[in-house]
């Protein structure tokens, strides 16, 4: 765990990682107690040892560490817009991506922050954006993603050859 804090120098610490793994917002994949290394599952069924009184040495694989990067980088942006409770937020919104993508860790480049708290998910299969996070309100923002905003810029362009509206001239953005 020591090792995984100095990897994350002055984003992650041991007593946050101990403290997001024992309340189960991140795990790691094993843990090595009295030299037996199990996997998390193994340890959720009660197969460690009872008498075991200490804290058991976490052994994070490296899909865990680019999870933790994603992580962080959630963290960094809710801090940089001083959302209340960033570090509890951005373990919640892992695991809604880690429960959306079956385990698979997306890039941080399709990761959409809208306002101070909503984070959407890009998914490319789906072509859609699908809104992170537990409050369930809906998106005030609508967004375009690259087969719809492609539809509507070539509807603009039909519009305008049968001369229907006049030219407009699109950003990139859409704006």
């Amino acid at each position: 765990m020591g090792e995984v804090a100095r990897i994350f120098a002055g984003e992650l610490d041991r007593v946050l990682l101990q403290k997001w793994d024992s309340s189960g917002v991140f795990r790691a994949s094993y843990y090595l107690e009295k030299d037996k290394l199990m996997a998390v599952t193994e340890r959720n069924a009660g197969a460690f040892d009872p008498s075991f009184k200490g804290n058991p040495r976490r052994r994070y694989t490296y899909q865990d560490l680019v999870w933790l990067q994603l992580l962080v980088y959630v963290k960094i942006q809710f801090e940089k817009d001083r959302v209340p409770n960033a570090k509890r937020k951005s373990a919640e919104i892992i695991a809604s991506i880690r429960e959306i993508t079956n385990d698979r860790c997306p890039s941080a480049a399709r990761l959409l922050f809208v306002g101070k708290s909503d984070v959407y998910l890009l998914l490319e299969d789906r072509e859609v954006a699908q809104r992170l996070g537990k409050d369930n309100q809906l998106a005030i923002r609508a967004l375009l993603t690259g087969s719809t905003f492609a539809e509507v810029k070539g509807r603009i362009a039909v519009l305008e050859a049968a001369e229907e509206i006049s030219a407009l001239d699109l950003a990139a953005d859409g704006s």
